[in-house]
């Protein structure tokens, strides 16, 4: 009666199952959350190369961007161009350098395919850069020009909102990040 009590088999057998069950689950989780942010990843178009003959006049558009941050030309043209060529009018720019861990955490949030196809998701952009038409920026009362991230995330959350099926996300490789603050 008052010697040393050890653990039944039984009790011994039930932890090791719960701890490698936890472990199999955590695994499992983290596969999963991987798979989640790659078919994300991979939803994202790429920017391709502008061509001569698209008819795309950049002036037709207007650029809302985090201070410090130039849109490059050809990139502006390349956006225009995927914008004419889409139907769409607005464009979350991704630049092609953007931080892993900013990538990461906006890809967390972000969906692109239910960004596209679902009319009432909400849309987190990156916060770098987004090209608008002429046209939607006057009916969201979106002002081009150098604002802070929030703003520029606030511009196309405030594109989708008037375009519901006319925005969208895409990497664009020629844009060089700002880093947030």
């Amino acid at each position: 009666p008052g010697g040393l009590r050890l653990p039944s088999v039984g009790s011994t057998n039930r932890a090791r199952w719960l701890g490698r069950s936890v472990a199999l689950a955590s695994v499992v989780a983290l596969v999963g959350n991987g798979l989640r942010l790659r078919r994300r990843l991979t939803a994202l178009p790429v920017l391709g190369e502008p061509t001569s003959d698209d008819g795309a006049d950049p002036a037709d558009h207007v650029v809302v961007q985090v201070e410090g941050l130039a849109v490059p030309p050809r990139t502006l043209a390349a956006a225009v161009a995927h914008l004419r060529a889409t139907g769409l009018e607005a464009l979350d720019l991704l630049p092609g350098d953007l931080p892993v861990e900013e990538l990461l955490d906006h890809l967390r949030i972000a969906d692109p395919v239910r960004l596209r196809e679902n009319p009432i998701f909400l849309a987190f952009g990156v916060g770098q850069a987004v090209v608008l038409t002429r046209g939607l920026a006057e009916r969201a009362e979106i002002v081009a020009g150098e604002v802070d991230t929030v703003d520029v995330r606030r511009a196309f959350t405030q594109a989708k909102r008037y375009a519901p099926h006319g925005v969208d996300q895409v990497v664009a490789p020629g844009l060089r990040s700002r880093p947030l603050r």
